[in-house]
């Protein structure tokens, strides 16, 4: 889908930094309560638009692409996006005006890497954004797990200098013991009403170990019933991505998220009979970020060596794996 339409079919809507976004390096916006955006890459904008069947059930409802401007000056900027009226109808504008969002957040602090960066909005041009579905739309209390599968990241470059730096990061991370590394994690305690939150820079310090305790504190509030079909869709998701043949993944995230409404209840079990899109109620798992999937057509496929193109499934056995075990602690 194309982001050019005619003006009289667009509404301008102020955006602004998504305040539960906890991993990533480039922003994410609300545009109003119920969707979001992030930068166009052309990789998962190929994604999107030819996504295979396989994996639809697993993958945020994606709603197009839109252009994102910037006005104002050092001091203060202003985020707008065109979005089309068709999309706008029944949707509550201005999303997040009576919610703060603090300059030391994960989601405002990218939004303004990108801008002092240069990386978006240089010489105050258009930018293409992807957008989606906001997932924790209805959530009062969203708890959320962002991993990145991928153990091999310096067999994706080809520059010496930055496959080296890519190397190192894979060595000293779980990335290579696990085949995944925690790029985000917030999630409420019932017991405290606190909110707990980390973002990469902790998820690439961890060691094995305080990665499993990370997982289990994120998992904690969770049934034995409720953990068993969460590692089965992980099962499940992997299952999907071997049987489709459009793409290969040589990194992909794992989004993990649910609902902790009130301090005495925990997620109740959500039956669902259709692909496992939702393992319990409030409790959900989604694949995002497709910035490394390559089309199956691509002639790079062939100068891959067979574990790169294998990159992210020793992680998805692990984690299901991992998970498993909370069940026999419990």
């Amino acid at each position: 889908m194309e982001p050019f339409f005619a003006e009289e079919f667009e509404q301008v809507v102020v955006c602004r930094a998504f305040q539960h976004q906890v991993g990533g390096h480039k922003c994410v916006l609300q545009i109003t309560d119920n969707l979001i955006c992030k930068p166009c890459e052309e990789a998962e904008r190929l994604f999107y638009n030819s996504t295979p069947e396989e994996l639809i059930p697993y993958v945020p409802g994606y709603r197009g692409e839109i252009f994102v401007y910037c006005e104002g000056d050092e001091n203060k900027h202003t985020i707008y996006a065109k979005v089309p009226r068709s999309i706008l109808r029944n949707q509550r504008l201005n999303a997040g005006k009576d919610r703060c969002i603090g300059d030391g957040s994960w989601s405002q602090s990218r939004l303004n890497h990108c801008i002092e960066g240069g990386a978006l909005w240089k010489d105050n041009k258009n930018e293409k954004f992807l957008m989606f579905d906001n997932l924790v739309a209805d959530f009062e209390r969203p708890c959320a797990l962002d991993i990145k599968l991928c153990r091999y990241y310096h067999g994706q470059c080809e520059d010496e200098h930055k496959r080296k730096k890519l190397e190192q990061k894979s060595n000293n991370s779980t990335s290579l013991s696990m085949g995944f590394r925690i790029c985000g994690m917030q999630v409420y305690h019932p017991e405290t009403g606190k909110l707990e939150k980390h973002n990469k820079y902790f998820g690439m310090s961890i060691n094995d170990n305080q990665a499993v305790d990370v997982l289990r504190t994120f998992f904690g509030n969770s049934s034995n019933t409720n953990l068993h079909n969460i590692s089965n869709t992980v099962r499940n998701i992997h299952t999907a991505i071997l049987n489709q043949t459009d793409f290969v993944f040589l990194s992909i995230s794992l989004f993990f998220f649910y609902d902790c409404k009130k301090p005495d209840v925990t997620p109740s079990i959500e039956k669902v009979e259709i692909d496992d899109q939702n393992v319990q109620a409030g409790f959900k798992v989604r694949l995002i970020d497709f910035e490394k999937a390559i089309a199956s057509s691509d002639n790079k496929i062939h100068q891959l060596p067979q574990r790169i193109k294998d990159n992210i499934n020793y992680g998805m056995v692990n984690l299901a794996n991992i998970i498993d075990s909370f069940v026999i602690e419990k």
